[in-house]
């Protein structure tokens, strides 16, 4: 006869009693098992925008925009999502070389460095000394749309390649603690480091003030050319590196060269642009970089970006975080760099063969 759940409870509470050793312990391996496979989500896994505070001495820190510059204490508040507050201590410190000048941004990137014992288990594991992408301009009423604008670029790359910098957009309420500075709401994005990309995509970063062209990836390096060309990026170099994050294969020689910082693109073409020499605010000067390679040798990296164009654009038209302005000039510029690559008349004259010794 089929017992009633009263019957069940009551018939395994003496036995539950009589093991009760065994079942703590089958309880405690419950717990742990449960701890042990609840991985926390980490900060570039998610794509919804986070809100923060940041507490700091806010005056003090965006004057300190010297060559020998200092970390200013500070406090990182976040809500997680179930409701649990989290508070981190940390050091933050003023960051970029164009743009730490005050003519240019007189809000600028900052770098932020969280102490790792707080910071395991949570969502910002592994982002210690981690880069935050700033608004750049309390004044500038476009600020946030070249802020969102290289959020895009960012984005874009990430659709061409996984060995590529992710970034994750963030509200960050800014708190002075001596209430010199006034409490602002903004928005801003994190960058991913290059040691959590080599980590993700199973490689080494490297640091090398001169890289051998010899040991790039070559189909790596064409897709990275290409890009810039297709956001009108000239802020770059390989040999003597900048604005890219060598990574290199374990027991290789195999480099590849992750990009970053594109707020000089003609893609995000910022009010600040012709401040900086060399760079023409009306047009852009970018072309596709070769280093002794013909223009048949990109022809297949071509192709594979062109495939991109209908899920570029979509990504584009469908960010609601930017504004019209910007949005039709961004769709107009991919469009017509689209346009050249897919015309071989045109685009022999986009196309720029170095030699190097």
């Amino acid at each position: 006869m089929r017992k009633k759940p009263a019957t069940i409870i009551r018939s395994f509470k003496p036995m539950c009693s009589k093991l009760r050793h065994i079942c703590l312990l089958g309880l405690l391996f419950m717990s742990l098992h449960q701890q042990v496979f609840t991985q926390v989500p980490k900060l570039f896994e998610q794509d919804e925008i986070m809100h923060i505070s940041i507490y700091a001495d806010m005056d003090a820190l965006l004057h300190d925009i010297g060559e020998e510059r200092d970390y200013h204490n500070g406090l990182l508040l976040y809500q997680e999502p179930h409701g649990e507050l989290l508070k981190f201590d940390i050091e933050l410190k003023t960051r970029g070389n164009f743009r730490r000048r005050a003519d240019v941004c007189p809000f600028p990137p900052i770098k932020i460095n969280f102490e790792k014992d707080q910071i395991k288990n949570t969502l910002f594991e592994g982002a210690d000394k981690i880069k935050l992408v700033t608004h750049c301009n309390n004044l500038d009423r476009s600020a946030e749309d070249y802020l969102m604008s290289e959020y895009l670029a960012y984005r874009i790359f990430n659709q061409l390649h996984n060995t590529s910098h992710r970034v994750r957009l963030v509200k960050v309420q800014y708190h002075d603690i001596l209430r010199k500075y006034k409490q602002q709401y903004r928005y801003a994005f994190f960058v991913e480091k290059a040691e959590q990309v080599a980590d993700r995509t199973d490689l080494q970063s490297i640091e090398s003030d001169h890289l051998n062209m010899d040991h790039l990836n070559m189909n790596y390096y064409q897709l990275v050319s290409v890009f810039q060309f297709l956001i009108g990026n000239t802020d770059w170099s390989v040999m003597l590196p900048k604005n890219i994050s060598p990574l290199v294969e374990a027991d290789s020689t195999n480099i590849f060269i992750a990009p970053y910082d594109f707020d000089l693109s003609f893609l995000v073409r910022p009010s600040y642009i012709d401040k900086n020499p060399g760079m023409d605010p009306d047009r852009s000067t970018a072309k596709i970089k070769a280093y002794s390679q013909s223009l048949d040798d990109f022809q297949a990296i071509i192709q594979v970006i062109s495939g991109k164009k209908e899920a570029i654009l979509k990504s584009v038209k469908s960010f609601g975080l930017l504004g019209n302005r910007q949005k039709k000039h961004i769709l107009k510029f991919l469009e017509d760099r689209f346009d050249i690559l897919e015309d071989p008349d045109r685009l022999p004259d986009y196309f720029e063969e170095y030699c190097y010794d």
